[in-house]
């Protein structure tokens, strides 16, 4: 385990996943933006054109990848401070979104394009020794 990580933070007796991610432990929010990292690192390696940036995993960090919830008014609002930093995280996600959104739909045209060409023609298999050359196979229609 990490040094991120104490007793407390390992109490999972409340029982859910949901209970968990709202109290963010240290440990899972470390875990979460090294994985955030490796993924726009790979996208990096094999997208050059994309300029991926492992650091885009940053503006999700402080709140989660979820929905950010301002509560400006009633029980349990935030504090100003909170709000503003809240504010901030939206303002930053919209644009890492829009990158990383942006890449992601040029990858799926650009493997759409190429989906759509024609596949190479399939050249017939070489014949065993001693055996006659086989002639290529004619495509089997099913018939209705």
């Amino acid at each position: 385990m990490s040094e991120a990580t104490t007793n407390k933070d390992l109490d999972l007796s409340t029982g859910t996943l949901t209970n968990l991610y709202n109290e963010r432990p240290a440990w899972l929010r470390l875990a979460h933006l090294k994985l955030d990292r490796a993924v726009l690192a790979a996208y990096k390696a094999v997208d050059p054109k994309g300029d991926w940036d492992p650091a885009w995993a940053d503006a999700y960090e402080p709140f989660g990848a979820g929905e950010i919830t301002i509560k400006e008014k009633g029980k349990g609002a935030d504090k100003p401070e909170i709000i503003a930093a809240k504010k901030a995280a939206i303002a930053a996600r919209e644009i890492t979104d829009a990158r990383i959104l942006a890449n992601l739909l040029r990858l799926n045209h650009e493997r759409a394009r190429v989906s759509k060409s024609p596949p190479p023609a399939k050249a017939p298999k070489p014949a065993r020794e001693g055996s006659p050359a086989r002639p290529p196979e004619k495509s089997r229609r099913a018939k209705a």
